[in-house]
């Protein structure tokens, strides 16, 4: 039946309890009712490519976040301090995660599960890049709902896992990704920035990691462009890594040369012209070795990993 076809390609092979919320889930679809545990729910940014064929990995993102230094600005940013000042601020800052952000997930993301969103701190957990996507919409609503005040941010911990792991295991892992971006501090300031993201072991500011899922979105365009290989994209990996190592060993810089050797071998395979080919080479060592490797270094690697994932068959 297309159920069963649903079913086998989509989630692949179901255990016995799988399959039984699977197919209650089928039946109550009809009646716009979406019941789902977190194995189904790991799969659900799976996508058909070009070929009809289910693509991407089966996971699950914990996303844990909370407004960073509250107290102070409860201390100092408030002028003279009065228990209605007090009282207003924490009912709108409550307000953002239990009416706005619900809303959002039930709207946009439905398949996102709220284990908890209300005072100043939220941990939700659904499929691995919609959760990242949440986490980009939340970020820059929230920067909206304070009208843009500098002192008034949220760090956020982004943990994936492969599914099945208990939920006390995942909130672990996302309280340790949250606890790594409230460490962020690249400058060694006295007082720590926060404002910061961690994701796939990664860490950086909000508006460093903006760019870095820009550049993911850039890849994939570039992807499609180029029909760019699978074993040439996990290349890129290892060029970062040479990159990342130029400081310490300047031999390492050679990886521009590998860059182009590989990049030119990859356009070799491909029908077209050889002013096309140059022309090629020039995008993608601006795009990808230049404004990617080059300019994110680490950081690069989530847009990779936020590629590749999307790729897995």
């Amino acid at each position: 039946t297309d159920i069963e076809e649903y079913k086998r390609e989509k989630f692949g092979k179901l255990n016995k309890e799988d399959e039984k919320v699977f197919e209650r889930f089928i039946q109550n679809q009809q009646d716009n009712i979406q019941i789902k545990n977190l194995n189904l729910i790991a799969c659900e940014d799976r996508q058909l490519n070009e070929k009809g064929k289910w693509q991407g990995i089966s996971a699950l993102t914990t996303l844990k976040g909370d407004i960073d230094n509250l107290g102070m600005i409860f201390q100092q940013g408030l002028g003279a301090t009065t228990f209605a000042k007090m009282a207003g601020l924490s009912r709108q800052i409550n307000a953002f995660f239990t009416v706005y952000l619900p809303w959002l997930c039930q709207t946009e993301y439905e398949n996102t599960y709220t284990v908890f969103a209300g005072g100043d701190d939220f941990f939700l957990i659904g499929p691995w890049q919609s959760q990242i996507k949440l986490a980009q919409k939340l970020q820059k609503a929230f920067k909206d709902y304070v009208a843009e005040n500098e002192q008034v941010h949220f760090s956020v911990g982004l943990s994936t896992t492969k599914p099945g792991m208990p939920i006390r295991t995942l909130a672990d892992m996302g309280e340790e990704a949250l606890e790594n971006a409230k460490a962020h501090n690249p400058k060694n300031l006295e007082i720590e920035p926060k404002n910061a993201v961690s994701c796939f072991s990664q860490v950086m500011s909000w508006d460093k990691f903006h760019q870095v899922m820009a550049s993911s979105k850039r890849l994939q365009a570039l992807s499609k462009d180029y029909n760019l290989s699978t074993g040439y994209t996990y290349g890129l990996l290892e060029l970062l890594d040479m990159a990342n190592e130029v400081e310490t060993d300047p031999a390492k810089s050679i990886w521009h040369s590998y860059f182009s050797y590989r990049t030119m071998r990859m356009l070799e395979s491909k029908k077209i012209s050889s002013q096309e080919k140059k022309a090629a080479l020039q995008i993608l060592a601006h795009d990808i070795a230049e404004q990617g490797i080059e300019t994110q270094r680490n950081n690069y690697r989530v847009a990779l990993f936020n590629y590749l994932y999307q790729k897995r068959s």
